[in-house]
């Protein structure tokens, strides 16, 4: 809370007239001013959620609030006929999408969940298809990375400063081919900053 002293003046009476000298002085003001506030999409924000340079086009929607990751045909940003990953494959996607301090102040950073499966188990058969996707961030040699001892599934920055990026890639493994089809994933990904 911001404090302000105030010195109070007393005015002089003139003497003999009666009349009081005038000191300017008002019982109430009422202002009306402008405010600026706008929305800004994710690449756009405090907190952006950018493309990257090498694979950005799997970044949709970076331009409203709704930035998201798609590896699917439904995406049309990607060029080109592919429909998913390849099956029994580890694919890797470098330079998919950044996390930039667009803000005034450095933040800790926090990134989760890194981890993804959907793994389709029959009673008695075993697994009959896993799909894992792993975000894989690429640590800038001037930012310390803090990766959770008992939740590898989090990633923290401590000291994001103002216009530095987190990079992330992505690595994801299919198997197997037969029944490949039935797996896919649809989840969130959680992306917070607080003042530190």
């Amino acid at each position: 809370m911001e404090r302000r002293n105030f010195v109070l003046g007393l005015g002089a009476l003139a003497a003999g007239s009666g009349a009081a000298v005038g000191t300017g002085a008002f019982s109430s003001v009422e202002a009306q001013r402008d405010i600026g506030i706008s929305v800004a999409g994710d690449a756009d924000s405090y907190l952006a959620i950018e493309p990257g340079t090498e694979n950005g086009e799997y970044l949709t929607g970076a331009d409203t609030s709704a930035a998201a990751l798609d590896f699917t045909s439904n995406n049309s940003q990607v060029t080109g006929d592919g429909n998913g990953l390849n099956a029994n494959a580890l694919s890797t996607f470098a330079d998919v999408f950044s996390v930039r301090n667009q803000g005034t102040q450095d933040v800790e950073l926090r990134v989760t969940p890194l981890v993804y499966t959907d793994v389709d188990a029959s009673w008695f058969g075993g697994v009959e298809a896993v799909l894992a996707v792993f975000l894989v961030p690429v640590n800038p040699d001037n930012i310390e990375v803090d990766l959770q001892f008992l939740d590898l599934d989090l990633i923290s920055v401590k000291d994001l400063t103002p216009g530095d990026e987190l990079e992330f890639g992505m690595a994801a493994i299919a198997f197997p081919e037969e029944s490949i089809d039935s797996s896919s994933i649809s989840e969130e990904l959680e992306i917070t900053a607080e003042e530190v």
